[in-house]
């Protein structure tokens, strides 16, 4: 997670920095995808021999994205139709493309002056938190 954070921050300054150029750069975060450290970390799960075990591998296993679909979004984003496209970071999970904000505030409380600490205990409590049912939920 702190590498992808890096990523994102990276790409941000990046890509503002060289625009001035003529020089895009966006990031890719790709779901699960189907490459030899994937593999051999699900065949270290199976191999733990548990039925427990065999199961998640397996649909680990299952939600592997290819390559190639990783791929075909890093071609169209280096093609020339692309150029507009600038600072952006996609998500990729085979047929399914998205794009993050991380660098967005999508929810903020504002005090008058400054914050006590009690005040901002029960600001934060009217903030919608993110769950943390699923790695970007």
């Amino acid at each position: 997670g702190a590498g992808k954070g890096g990523v994102f921050g990276l790409t941000n300054v990046v890509s503002r920095d060289l625009a001035p150029f003529g020089i895009t750069v966006n990031a890719v975060n790709p779901s699960a995808t189907d490459t030899r450290m994937v593999s051999e970390a699900i065949e270290r799960i199976r191999a733990q021999g548990d039925e427990s075990s065999a199961k998640m591998a397996d649909g680990l296993a299952r939600a592997l994205q290819r390559p190639e679909d990783v791929a075909v979004l890093i071609a169209a984003l280096a093609s020339d139709e692309a150029a507009g496209i600038n600072g952006e970071i996609f998500y990729v999970a085979g047929s399914e493309v998205g794009l993050f904000q991380p660098l967005t505030v999508t929810q903020s409380r504002t005090a008058p002056e400054s914050w006590s600490a009690d005040a901002l205990i029960e600001a934060l409590a009217d903030l919608e938190l993110h769950t943390m049912d699923g790695p970007y939920g």
